[in-house]
């Protein structure tokens, strides 16, 4: 046997032995770089237990674990754990924990904890706890407890408690909630809300914060909600709106009265504790041209039961007036700013008295000219429970 074909003989004995004990090496063993363009067909890994310092997707990835970087334009699919940086074209996997930075342009699924920083193009999800930062172009999921911030277009949803912020259209809680949810659609806590939620519409178990937008609704108010409608069933805090309903602590009753700035008023007194709302319709307002104007009102306000028949109620509100216009105007507008001071006497426990003494201060805007009014006004009428 010639030198030349001893030496050949050796390098293919050597280049067999190199590839089989990778082989052998790659059953649960650590890699400092691996490359999959298909796992199995195509890859250097031949195990979902093997690890990788660094990994490369071309177009799928299977591998127990990537400790410091992941890149590629396909789906990386960690079946343990992951750390470091990921920065991935496609969808990215992790069937237990991810700490570190994660960004993938589909999305992201986590089976276990995140600890860290996830952006999603479409969504994130994570089975278990996140601490850190959510945006998903779309959605943010978390089944588990949040600490941190999620951010997404359509919906933030945790399954449990939550502390931080929550930014999207709609954000959802499902345990009890330390911080801020602004939505541009609603915002809900399942449970107990401490903090500020603003949206058109608010929901909340108990609240132990504030509630701002168009609807505010929970069990038990113990602070504030401010709003075109607020509604609870205990009202133990301040409701601040055109409308505050408590359903076990409030009522209503029906209002009708007469005074020197409108021939007829009638209407809904709404209380929620000790708050008041009052929604009114009135005919004839004097002053005007016309018998045949007339307004809508809503006022604000507070009992103070001064005895077991007798409340008095300090309250303010405005007034918007509807008059025909004059044939010369091309546009005219009317309103008023009143202060009312009412007391109600019970006369029998279904009807009251009604009087009191009021000072509107009345705006009216015409094509030609603007002015203003202002006028002392009494009433008396009586109240329907």
């Amino acid at each position: 046997m010639t030198f030349k074909k001893l030496l050949t003989g050796s390098l293919i004995f050597l280049i067999l032995l190199i590839f089989n004990s990778t082989k052998i090496m790659g059953q649960g063993k650590t890699y400092p770089f691996n490359v999959s363009l298909w796992y199995k067909a195509l890859s250097i890994n031949s195990s979902e237990k093997d690890m990788a310092d660094v990994n490369l997707t071309l177009f799928y990835t299977d591998i127990g674990s990537i400790k410091t970087f992941n890149t590629g334009m396909g789906f990386t699919r960690a079946e343990n754990n992951m750390n470091g940086v990921n920065i991935n074209a496609g969808l990215t996997s992790v069937g237990k924990n991810y700490g570190g930075f994660m960004v993938s342009a589909i999305g992201n699924m986590n089976g276990g904890n995140l600890s860290g920083f996830e952006i999603g193009g479409i969504y994130n999800t994570t089975t278990r706890n996140v601490k850190g930062v959510q945006i998903g172009g779309a959605a943010n999921y978390t089944a588990g407890n949040f600490e941190g911030s999620q951010i997404s277009l359509v919906v933030n949803m945790t399954g449990n408690n939550f502390s931080g912020a929550q930014l999207g259209n709609s954000n959802i809680v499902g345990g009890n909630l330390k911080g801020l949810q602004i939505g541009t659609t609603f915002n809900a806590v399942t449970n107990i809300f401490g903090g500020l939620q603003l949206a058109p519409g608010n929901i909340a178990g108990i609240n132990n914060g504030v509630q701002v937008g168009l609807l505010n609704v929970n069990s038990e108010n113990n602070v504030l909600q401010f709003g075109l409608v607020n509604i609870t069933d205990y009202q133990k805090g301040v409701p601040i709106g055109a409308v505050n309903i408590a359903a076990k602590n409030g009522g209503a009753s029906w209002i009708n009265f007469s005074s020197n700035f409108a021939a007829f008023t009638t209407g809904l007194k709404i209380n929620a504790a000790n708050f008041v709302s009052y929604l009114e319709g009135s005919y004839n307002i004097f002053d005007t041209e016309n018998t045949k104007s007339g307004s809508i009102g809503a006022y604000y306000g507070y009992d103070f039961k001064l005895s077991d028949k007798f409340i008095l109620t300090p309250n303010a509100g405005y007034v918007e007036i509807f008059e025909d216009k004059s044939a010369g105007d091309s546009w005219i507008h009317q309103f008023a700013i009143q202060g009312r001071l009412i007391g109600q006497y019970a006369v029998s426990s279904k009807v009251r008295f009604i009087g009191g003494v009021g000072y509107s201060y009345r705006v009216i805007a015409k094509s030609s000219d603007d002015f203003n009014k202002n006028q002392v006004f009494g009433l008396a009428g009586f109240s329907f429970y």
